[in-house]
């Protein structure tokens, strides 16, 4: 009865949603900091199944990433996670899916992207101007 007790507690604690997280660390190798989770998770944004579908070239997630804004260090892991996703999926395809966005949008775009080259860790984007890294990009958003 005890041993039935017990078992009956951990299959509760295992897979109660309440426990069971549904946020991730990383998509495709693109690392998404844990700040960008929780703005995510409470905003109701469903970024782990946004960021799969971008890295597969879905252009509706992409726009819906791209121009996604966070506050404080949750925008700053955005910014890494939209610079790393420009560098997987390419520039080319980025522009093709952003290219149609309001004035506003475009500048969340570049400001994410601003942000993301501040803080990633890709090497060769690290501290460097948006049109330096991506000029197809920073045509189209300034």
């Amino acid at each position: 009865m005890i041993q039935h007790f017990f078992s009956v507690v951990l299959s509760v604690c295992l897979f109660n949603p309440a426990t069971v997280k549904d946020d991730c660390t990383q998509v495709a190798g693109i690392k998404i900091w844990k700040e960008t989770m929780v703005f995510a998770k409470d905003d109701g944004f469903p970024y782990c199944e946004l960021l799969q579908q971008a890295v597969n070239k879905d252009q509706k997630s992409i726009r819906r990433l791209a121009f996604k804004t966070f506050d404080a260090s949750a925008g700053l892991g955005h910014g890494t996670v939209i610079v790393a996703l420009v560098h997987k999926i390419g520039e080319e395809t980025f522009v093709k899916a952003i290219k149609k966005l309001s004035p506003q949008n475009k500048k969340d775009v570049l400001l994410n992207l601003q942000a993301g080259l501040a803080y990633t860790s890709i090497k060769k984007y690290h501290e460097k101007p948006v049109k330096d890294v991506f000029p197809e990009l920073a045509r189209l958003l300034h």
